[in-house]
């Protein structure tokens, strides 16, 4: 749903102002966009999410471009929120790159094997460093941030950050990604018990394959670097589907809208009882 209407690498952080009902009441979020470089300013518009469980109105919003694997871009993004919506009670981190490439650069494997996916021996230096940039900085800037305000509210509050099933188990040719997710994790439990005195819930997702244009790109990717000749042992994708995927007659992944109806419900107070804990929103991949 939110992935689907604006692209995965361009919206990244949700912040949003509530009341104790969150069914009741509609969510204010302040949007970031992930530009990595450049003047470009991506656009958004006015959408409805609607659930299984409820439809909520997503009432939209104060934009900031930056980069947010700055810690500025995280600092800002949070006072923003603040001065709109006189406070900050939820965040959903979804800050998230695979590889280096530029959000709209098309695809071109041969001259950009040092940013894209890659066995370790040969993975470059740019594509580790974006990626931990991102994924693990901005991660960490982001909480760092929106736990000082919500602190400082003395009103509690809860977070929700967008890990993987890549920071459960591992994956062959994707070692920044599974390193910055594992990661992910690891400051979702840590931020749980750091928080737990102050009514702060701390929880993550796992998604397995959501249907993105992230992920669509990653396959191309994929594809380009067989064409070129890339041979490896199979076993980096040898396992690729999800039990509801595998079982599916046209094998689809999960759609954002599922991955969001999870968000929603562990930043509402329904979630009340859990904080540290991983969501696997993964169609059943890591259970066999």
């Amino acid at each position: 749903l939110l992935s689907r209407r604006f692209g995965p690498l361009f919206v990244t952080q949700f912040l949003g102002a509530f009341n104790d009902n969150l069914f009741k009441t509609a969510m204010l979020f302040l949007i970031v966009f992930h530009i990595m470089a450049g003047d470009e300013v991506a656009s958004a518009t006015l959408v409805t999410a609607a659930t299984g469980l409820f439809v909520l109105p997503f009432v939209l919003f104060s934009g900031l471009a930056g980069d947010i694997a700055e810690d500025t871009v995280c600092a800002e993004m949070v006072r923003v929120a603040v001065d709109t919506y006189g406070g900050l009670d939820g965040a959903i981190n979804n800050a998230g790159v695979m590889d280096a490439l530029f959000p709209d650069e098309p695809i071109d494997y041969v001259n950009q094997k040092d940013r894209v996916m890659a066995r370790i021996d040969e993975a470059g230096d740019a594509y580790w460093d974006r990626v931990i940039r991102v994924n693990v900085y901005g991660t960490f800037y982001s909480l760092r941030h929106e736990i000082r305000q919500m602190i400082a509210q003395n009103r509690g509050g809860a977070i929700v950050n967008v890990a993987s099933v890549a920071g459960i188990r591992g994956f062959g040719g994707t070692v920044p990604y599974v390193a910055s997710k594992h990661a992910v994790q690891g400051m979702t439990k840590t931020a749980a018990i750091d928080c737990a005195a102050y009514g702060i819930r701390v929880n993550s997702v796992g998604m397995a394959t959501t249907i993105t244009p992230m992920f669509e790109r990653a396959f191309e990717i994929i594809s380009q670097r067989r064409a070129d000749g890339y041979v490896d042992t199979g076993l980096g994708l040898y396992k690729s589907m999800s039990l509801l995927q595998f079982s599916d007659q046209t094998k689809r992944g999960s759609t954002a809208a599922e991955q969001v109806a999870i968000m929603l419900f562990l930043l509402s107070q329904e979630a009340s009882n859990i904080t540290g804990s991983t969501y696997n929103t993964d169609g059943g991949f890591t259970i066999f």
